[in-house]
C-alpha cells in the first residue's frame, strides 16, 4: 500500500515550504536546507531568509540540469517550491520557480501541475473576506479551497489536504488522522451541510422566468397566399 506523501515540510522554527518536481531533487534540498537552518532561524528580516533560500535552491537546480543525459524524449529534471514564514513581525510568501527566478507574493500564489485550478479556486473564495475572518475560519476556507484543488485538478494532485498555519505560536500542521485535522475537517463538514440547508431557504419553491416570452401568436407572420398567379 502507497501512503499518502507528506507535501508541507518544515524549515527551522518559523518557515515551511512545499516543492514541485521530481522526488531526488526534494531530497537533495531538503539535505541542502539542514546546512542553513541555523541561518534562517536566526535571520531578522524576510529577504534574509529568502537569500539563504536561493543560495541552497539555486546550485541544487543548476548541479541537476548539468547531470541531465538527453536522450531522444528526455526532459531534464526540475524542482520549485513555496515557501511561507515570519521574520520578526512580518507574514511573507516566497517563491522560487522551477526554472530558478525567485519572488515574493503579497497574498497566494500556487505551482505544479494544479496551479491553474488553484488560482481559479481563489476567485471562488474571495467574497468570504478572508483578511477580516478569525483564524478559525480561515483555516476552513484554506481547507476546502485545496480540497476543491486536488479534486478538480486532472493529474498530479490528490487527496487528502496538508495545511501548516504560521502564527505568532509557531508553526501548526494538519496532518490527516490528527486531533486538530479532525476538528478541522468536522467544522468544514458542518459549514457544507449549513450552506445546503441555507439554500434550500432562500431560494423560491416556485421559479418565475425573468423574461416573459411572447406568445406563439405574438410569434405569428401572415405569408402571401400563393393563388397560383404569376406576377411580373
Amino acid at each position: 500500500m502507497k501512503l499518502p506523501t507528506k507535501k508541507i515540510e518544515r524549515l527551522g522554527r518559523n518557515v515551511v515550504y512545499a516543492g514541485t518536481g521530481g522526488q531526488g531533487v526534494g531530497q537533495l534540498i531538503q539535505a541542502g536546507f539542514a546546512s542553513v537552518i541555523p541561518q534562517i532561524d536566526a535571520a531578522v528580516s524576510a529577504a534574509d531568509v529568502a537569500a539563504c533560500i536561493v543560495s541552497v535552491v539555486n546550485p541544487i537546480q543548476q548541479l541537476v540540469l548539468s547531470r541531465w543525459v538527453q536522450l531522444p524524449g528526455s526532459s531534464p529534471d526540475v524542482w520549485g517550491g513555496i515557501f511561507c514564514g515570519k521574520s520578526g513581525d512580518d507574514f511573507w510568501i516566497y517563491e522560487v520557480d522551477v526554472s530558478g527566478p525567485s519572488q515574493f507574493h503579497q497574498v497566494f500564489t500556487a505551482t505544479g501541475s494544479g496551479h491553474a485550478v488553484a488560482h481559479a479556486t481563489l476567485m471562488n473564495v474571495m467574497h468570504f473576506d478572508v483578511a477580516n475572518q478569525s483564524l478559525e475560519a480561515t483555516k476552513a476556507i484554506a481547507y476546502r479551497a485545496i480540497e476543491t484543488t486536488c479534486t478538480a485538478s486532472a493529474y498530479g494532485v490528490g487527496l487528502p489536504v496538508q495545511l501548516a498555519v504560521i502564527s505568532s505560536s509557531g508553526i501548526e500542521e494538519f496532518l490527516e488522522g490528527e486531533e486538530n485535522y479532525i476538528e478541522l475537517t468536522e467544522l468544514v463538514n458542518l459549514w457544507k451541510q449549513l450552506e445546503v440547508e441555507t439554500l434550500g431557504k432562500v431560494a423560491p419553491t416556485q421559479l418565475t422566468p425573468a423574461v416573459e416570452f411572447p406568445t406563439t401568436e405574438e410569434f405569428t407572420i401572415n405569408f402571401p397566399i400563393d393563388d397560383g398567379q404569376a406576377s411580373a
